[in-house]
């Protein structure tokens, strides 16, 4: 296509084609994984539906979420650890426990997808929650607490049998939580159980091999890269916030619109590996992380207040890998996105960086 004759001609801009370091791989110089196309002008393209306002979410009453219920000995429960201590095992009965007094509690998900026992066994399902009652990230103590207990369970339980461990929040309907309360929900697995794809690892992988170096350490810590698919990266636009353990930015293809991605400076490969400091500010940074996604969302959408929160780590707790974790708003996919491995997006990462940090100099209470 020549410049008379490309997509988006008629707005006079051309799309930008990016792809997702983190998520992408070179094979036979070919880039293979998720790219974005940024196209502003697509914000302003014809539309017959209109877009429906959804009212500011108002939180239920505690005493109905079933978490509540498990905590005062109300339903059953096997119960793996709390934010500081181990209580159970996975292989425990279901009993009625007494368990107000902690502020985090994981417990086995008694509607797991996984099989637990027998010759079929594909792994654990847990769920952590805190009873500091929450519905989304705003409350940071709920999160602690959260984030404690989750270490604790997944510490105790992963060892010879088990490696592998999927963390994730579905936060709101959207995201397809079924609960109201705030829980994170994670899946242990043992090796080769063939439930991981090992996306993430394999372009993990295939950049440290073109690098000979980290490309998650270079995200964390230098302020212009070239990554192993040749895409030149200026991070100085794109860091929302960061201190000597944390940086947080605007992914240079953002897998949805507005997603925030937090990287730890210090190269981890699974979450496990984090320490009491760094667990205690990823509290508070998924705390802003949620709030920034609210600042900087355009006043014509609809608000954004469903969230998935994933942690991206080594696919076995012994290969190598750099940890870290996307926040990602809840926008429904298009045909597309269906399609193949990709995104069409009207926001500019640069410019959603710029209205979050701008936001945090005009509002330093907010650190």
């Amino acid at each position: 296509m020549d410049k008379e004759n490309y997509w988006g001609r008629y707005s006079g801009e051309y799309p930008q084609v990016r792809y997702d370091p983190l998520l992408s791989h070179l094979l036979k110089n070919e880039i293979y994984g998720y790219r974005v196309h940024v196209v502003p002008g697509r914000g302003s393209r014809p539309r017959d539906h209109s877009i429906r306002k959804r009212p500011e979410r108002e939180l239920a009453n505690p005493v109905d979420s079933i978490f509540y219920k498990v905590s005062k000995g109300e339903e059953l429960s096997i119960v793996i650890s709390s934010n500081n201590k181990d209580i159970g095992n996975f292989t425990d009965k279901p009993e009625y426990h007494k368990l107000a007094s902690y502020n985090g509690l994981t417990i086995v998900n008694k509607y797991s997808p996984l099989n637990t026992v027998g010759d079929n066994a594909s792994g654990v399902a847990l769920v952590t929650y805190s009873n500091k009652y929450s519905e989304d990230l705003s409350v940071v103590e709920a999160n602690l607490g959260i984030l404690k207990s989750l270490k604790n369970s997944l510490q105790s339980i992963i060892n010879s049998q088990f490696h592998s461990s999927l963390i994730f929040f579905n936060i709101g309907p959207s995201s397809g939580a079924s609960l109201r309360q705030l829980h994170a929900q994670s899946y242990v697995i043992p090796r080769n159980s063939g439930l991981l794809s090992g996306n993430f690892q394999q372009a993990y992988d295939s950049a440290r091999d073109s690098l000979s170096e980290c490309l998650v350490c270079k995200l964390a810590t230098l302020d212009k890269i070239v990554d192993h698919l040749k895409q030149e990266l200026n991070l100085t636009n794109r860091i929302v916030w960061e201190d000597k353990n944390w940086r947080v930015i605007v992914p240079n293809a953002p897998m949805r619109a507005l997603a925030i991605r937090i990287i730890p400076k210090i190269h981890k490969n699974w979450f496990g590996k984090l320490d009491q400091e760094e667990i205690e500010k990823l509290a508070w940074i998924l705390h802003l992380a949620d709030n920034l996604i609210n600042i900087a969302t355009p006043s014509k959408w609809p608000p954004l207040i469903d969230r998935t929160v994933v942690f991206r780590q080594s696919i076995t707790v012994e290969r190598d890998f750099h940890f870290f974790i996307d926040v990602l708003p809840s926008i429904p996919f298009g045909g597309s996105e269906m399609v193949d491995s990709l995104s069409i997006t009207s926001l500019d990462p640069d410019k959603t960086a710029e209205i979050m940090k701008e936001f945090l100099i005009q509002n330093p209470d907010k650190l």
